[in-house]
């Protein structure tokens, strides 16, 4: 035999004695402990790590960051169920199974086979993904138990901390990760612990310690994309904690970085001109513009437009930011639905502060239509386009009845010369529009020409393969004759030259059915000039005359169309009148309840009264007026109302409830009053409190008689218990009988009731030093609420009313206890002592509010940080109160 085959057959009996000998999993010896170990490492948990990596690898391909809100620290989450990556992540599991079934080495208690351990740790990390956390927590503590392996054991730790944190369970994780940096955690994995401090400080809602450690994090990271990432985060963060130029390094900083995604790279070259509070504007403007030009940001022309928008209204150019904002929802992609529907929103804001109520209810319709359902203030966008709806069409109908009446008490010659002028004007605006729509199909005719000439051109080199395709003057001016001899010069209505002849029959066949219909006005082009007073004659008269000199689109040019719709008969004026009357009262409603601004509210009942002093619903338009100024505190023009309501319509039902808070119509349809109620009715007018109470416990009150019984009790209740006990007494009126004349008696007496000061308790000097004057710097409003009202019904009331009125403002909302006799609601997110002003005057003004929270017993604190400390720790509430009125006006 060979030599070499002699060493060959040597070397397999060797290899085949060792794998025979060292197989066995019951002896503790090195070549036993080596074999399992290089087994399960290349085998089972090479599998495992493999599948575990792909199942990371697709669940970061398929995550899309939403750059409107905090970004995730991992650029991942947990899979769906039975996803692939689900799929993948079982996988793992089972080979790390495997791997602890197959080649486990127990001797003596301990484990003799290292790569046991990593099979835990790639369990726990699979389990992670499938959203079984307590089987991960558990296996990562197997490892941080039984492993003698110091690496082991504090990436266990670490793995059980992080665990932890994405749960929010920070109480837990915070004693366990001190614990293992006190031990020593490796260089290695610094990043990981400061990413662990991020998340816990996030859950805390602690945004400067979250972008302090987000930034330490970044500055670690042992990958490119890592730093990024966590540099991103960083800035949102500081952006949050009102530290701009902070935010802007920290961008600067995820630029040199280069994400690996190009969408975080725009959004973090958008954001770093946002946060450039200390640059020249100019500058930061063509910043953004720069980024508008380059050819690969075209698909991204809306966000780079809201961000314009963002940006110029940072620097208080309101038409700027009202244009940019609608180039960015002009430009909206349906990719990122969330900066679309913002700018609608935005859009829709600026428009309701210009008072363009038709545009506001358009763009707040289409946010409500494309934000995302999860969205929180998507809700309120719909309420807000309804009420802008209720309200424009109400406006409408008003400004419509107002100018008919004006333009009755013309003459006709004068009508019929401003009509010239109007009709002269508007066939000037429909030449342009057809002049212009005829040069549009023109040069697209041309373009169209162009391009099959240059399709039907020859190749290069002519039949050779040689030449040039040729630009031919003469041919082109050849298609442009063709088609003015085909179609002439004659104006492009109703966009006829891009028909085609299905489309032309179509048309015919509607036309054709549509001229059996009086008033038709099938034809008349859009955007004609039907703003004015004329326009509103001629909206009104659409499919109201059957005069066939006013049909079609040739009525708009004659000036007998418009003269036929002015009143003239005063029983028809009359009945506009009343309209407009009507209108201007829904109008006043639409202001009151749906945009909550008491002042429009009160310039439309003053409208509808000066229109229709005598109109039946009269007496109920000024019992609103009174009640309005008294919300506006305008006590002078209240009694005026007042005073006016009670001398012209004394016996309605509106004074009797002015009156004595009780209407005498409905007392008249009760046939007698039961001996309890004409009992309790006694004590209260002798003042005989306790008797009344006495008299109103366990009786048992018909429906008729249990609303006035309430708020006689609670006129008891005031004069035994003293103001507080008579304010929530008559809250609960308003609350149980929302309805009836009591409730709106109780809402007068509560206004009233406020009005009066409160006697203030004695102020220590020396707390009061404690507290400094800062209205630049963040603030937060505090909801000093007294004990026995829902704290948490109180808290979910104002949550809803964030996501309905400050759905654009991250505000933060939490509640702490105070003492024995106050509960205490902290709202943050104010940029300065204005905001957090503002906030609390339209907030007080909410009536959801006012039905769960005691107004006249709750404290409407601005407050900063740091004063935030010294009133916690010292529960000074005068001192802070004395100290409010002194710097911030009013409570």
């Amino acid at each position: 035999m060979r030599p070499i085959y002699l060493v060959r057959l040597l070397a397999f009996g060797l290899l085949a004695a060792v794998a025979l000998g060292g197989c066995s999993r019951d002896k503790d010896r090195w070549l036993n402990k080596k074999y399992h170990e290089l087994t399960a490492r290349f085998n089972p948990l090479y599998n495992g790590q493999v599948a575990y990596d792909q199942a990371i690898k697709e669940l970061s391909e398929a995550h899309k960051d939403d750059f409107t809100q905090l970004i995730l620290l991992d650029d991942w989450s947990s899979a769906a169920l039975n996803s692939p990556p689900y799929q993948k992540a079982k996988r793992a599991v089972e080979k790390a199974n495997k791997t602890i079934r197959g080649h486990s080495m127990v001797f003596k208690g301990k484990q003799a086979n290292p790569a046991v351990f990593d099979a835990y740790l790639l369990m726990g990390r699979a389990q992670f993904l499938m959203g079984l956390d307590a089987p991960a927590s558990e296996a990562f503590s197997i490892v941080a138990r039984l492993s003698e392996d110091p690496n082991q054991q504090v990436e266990a730790q670490l793995e059980r901390v992080e665990l932890l944190a994405r749960q929010g369970n920070a109480a837990l994780a915070e004693p366990i990760l001190y614990e293992v940096e006190r031990k020593g955690v490796p260089k290695k994995w610094d990043y990981r612990v400061h990413r662990i401090k991020a998340r816990m400080a996030i859950a805390g809602q602690d945004w400067l310690g979250a972008a302090q450690e987000a930034s330490s994090a970044s500055a670690l990271a042992p990958r490119a994309d890592l730093k990024a990432r966590y540099a991103f985060l960083a800035a949102q963060l500081f952006e949050k904690a009102s530290e701009p130029e902070r935010a802007r390094r920290m961008y600067e900083v995820c630029l040199k970085a280069q994400p690996r995604d190009y969408a975080m790279l725009l959004e973090a070259q958008l954001r770093r001109s946002l946060n450039g509070g200390g640059v020249n504007p100019k500058k930061l403007f063509q910043e953004l513009h720069e980024l508008l030009r380059e050819p690969k940001n075209a698909d991204f022309a809306d966000r780079i437009y809201f961000s314009l928008g963002e940006l110029a209204q940072q620097w208080d150019e309101e038409d700027r930011a009202y244009g940019y904002y609608q180039q960015s929802f002009a430009a909206g992609r349906s990719e990122r639905p969330m900066v679309l529907g913002l700018a609608y929103a935005r859009h829709g804001a600026m428009a309701l502060e210009r008072q363009a109520y038709a545009r506001a209810q358009v763009d707040f319709d289409s946010a409500a239509l494309v934000l995302p359902a999860t969205f929180m203030g998507r809700e309120g966008f719909q309420k807000k386009a309804k009420s802008l709806k209720a309200l424009v069409e109400a406006l409408s109908l008003a400004e419509l009845g107002d100018s008919l009446v004006r333009l009755s008490l013309r003459s006709d010659a004068d009508l019929e010369r401003q009509f010239e002028v109007y009709i002269a004007n508007l066939k000037k605006a429909d030449d342009a529009e057809a002049e212009r729509q005829r040069r549009l199909a023109q040069l697209a005719e041309l373009r169209s020409a162009s391009a099959e000439l240059d399709a039907t051109a020859p190749a290069a080199g002519g039949a050779a393969g040689g030449g040039w395709a040729v630009y031919a003057p003469a041919l082109r001016a050849k298609g442009a004759a063709a088609f003015r001899q085909k179609f002439g010069e004659r104006p492009n209505v109703d966009n006829w030259r891009l028909r085609s002849r299905s489309s032309e029959w179509m048309q015919q066949t509607t036309s054709g059915d549509k001229a059996s219909k009086p008033g038709s006005r099938d034809g008349s082009p859009d955007g004609s000039a039907e703003g004015s007073a004329e326009g509103s004659a001629e909206s009104s008269a659409e499919g109201k005359t059957g005069n066939t000199e006013f049909e079609g689109p040739e009525s708009r040019y004659r000036t007998s169309y418009y003269l036929a719709q002015i009143p003239r008969e005063s029983h028809k004026l009359d009945s506009v009148k009343q309209s407009a009357c009507v209108a201007w009262s829904e109008v006043a409603a639409a202001y009151r309840d749906g945009m909550q601004d008491p002042s429009k509210a009160v310039s439309a009942y003053r409208s509808a009264l000066r229109g229709c002093p005598d109109h039946p619903e009269a007496a109920r338009w000024w019992y609103a007026l009174f009640r309005l100024h008294l919300d506006l505190k305008e006590n002078l023009q209240a009694d005026e109302a007042k005073k006016e309501l009670l001398d012209r319509f004394p016996g309605s039902e509106a004074a009797a409830i002015v009156r004595r808070g009780s209407a005498p119509r409905a007392a008249e349809s009760v046939p007698a009053a039961s001996a309890a109620f004409l009992a309790l009715r006694d004590a209260v007018s002798q003042r005989r409190w306790r008797d009344a109470l006495r008299a109103s416990e366990g009786v048992s009150w018909p429906e008729s008689e249990r609303a006035a019984a309430a708020l006689l009790r609670a006129m008891a209740l005031g004069g035994l218990e003293g103001r507080a006990a008579y304010a929530d007494a008559l809250r609960k009126v308003v609350a149980d009988f929302p309805s009836s004349p009591q409730a709106a008696a109780a809402q007068t007496y509560l206004a009233e009731l406020s009005a009066v000061p409160a006697q203030e308790p004695p102020v220590n000097a020396e707390n009061l030093k404690l507290f400094v004057a800062a209205p630049a710097a963040p603030h937060q409003l505090l909801l000093l609420i007294p004990t026995g009202f829902d704290a948490n019904a109180i808290r979910n009331t104002v949550a809803r009313i964030h996501s309905l009125d400050f759905a654009d403002k991250p505000l933060g909302l939490r509640t702490l206890p105070w003492n024995d006799n106050f509960e205490l609601i902290i709202v943050d997110g104010f940029k300065s002592a204005a905001e957090a002003l503002a906030y609390r005057d339209q907030i007080r003004r909410n009536p959801d509010l006012s039905k769960t929270l005691p107004m006249e017993r709750t404290a409407f604190w601005p407050i900063t940080v740091p004063n935030f400390s010294h009133l916690y720790r010292t529960k000074d509430e005068a001192a802070y109160r004395t100290f409010v009125q002194r710097n911030y006006g009013t409570l």
